[in-house]
């Protein structure tokens, strides 16, 4: 598991999504994959430090980990990304949890030292696979959907099917 998070860490991400993919495509089946990236993360680090930063980092984790346990599964993917993989779930499916993981995790109160309290907020990008290529070209789609999600303003989500290959 992720040292600072608690959930999954990018080594059982990449080893797991694999498995997923294969039981995905020899299957048939539907599989959403999301990238939730914090906003603006950096500016909380540079103005609360990075304690609250790692605080933040947990709750977000926490939230997305509880609310997404029911479909799937989410793991650390890189510093303020969290991936989360939703076996058997189309991208229809799958955007009401993700725009509930949104609000919920842009309604969250975080405290800095000080007392101050501040929110922050996420931009999530999925796309339904299994796709042509594997998971890096899955992983390419996805990371292309997120920076739409940040350039349309942030705190957004941004979702793509495609059917699935096999």
């Amino acid at each position: 598991s992720d040292a600072v998070t608690g959930i999954h860490n990018r080594r059982y991400l990449n080893r797991r999504l694999d498995q997923d993919l294969d039981v995905a495509t020899a299957e048939g089946r539907p599989l959403t994959l999301a990238l939730l990236d914090i906003d603006r993360f950096g500016d909380v680090n540079k103005r609360f430090g990075w304690p609250v930063g790692d605080r933040v980092l947990r709750t977000i984790a926490t939230i997305t980990a509880e609310r997404s346990k029911h479909r799937g599964w989410a793991a650390r993917y890189g510093g303020e990304e969290i991936g989360i993989v939703l076996p058997d779930t189309t991208a229809e499916e799958a955007l009401p949890l993700l725009e509930e993981l949104r609000t919920a995790i842009a309604g969250a109160d975080h405290v800095a030292r000080e007392g101050t309290t501040f929110r922050v907020t996420v931009s999530i990008g999925a796309v339904q696979g299994p796709v042509e290529g594997g998971a890096v070209r899955f992983w390419e789609q996805v990371s292309q959907r997120t920076l739409q999600a940040k350039s349309e303003g942030r705190n957004r989500t941004a979702v793509a099917a495609h059917k699935s290959c096999g």
